[in-house]
């Protein structure tokens, strides 16, 4: 059971970290001037990209382990709403 606590409580905190993540790079301007004037610098968001894709991966891992320690426990209706709660937020 400790197991699906800790994986529930991290797989949260990556998700925030996504979220995060995803208005930094949805809230820089698109226009040429507003990306000189006050877009983030090609690095800054390519880092941001790079820390999506490996939350992501994280996430998807979490989720797998957290689902199968459902599974084990017998629990295949609280495996399947946890994995429900992970497909809203994708």
């Amino acid at each position: 059971m400790q197991l699906v606590s800790d994986a529930e409580n991290s797989r949260n905190l990556l998700m925030q970290s996504q979220s995060a993540n995803a208005a930094f790079i949805k809230n820089q301007p698109e226009s040429t001037w507003g990306k000189i004037l006050s877009g983030a610098t090609p690095e800054k968001i390519n880092a941001r990209m790079n820390e999506l894709r490996e939350s992501l991966c994280a996430i998807n891992m979490v989720s797998l382990a957290e689902a199968i320690a459902y599974q084990e426990m017998g629990e295949t209706e609280a495996a399947k709403v946890s994995l429900e709660y992970y497909a809203k937020f994708i």
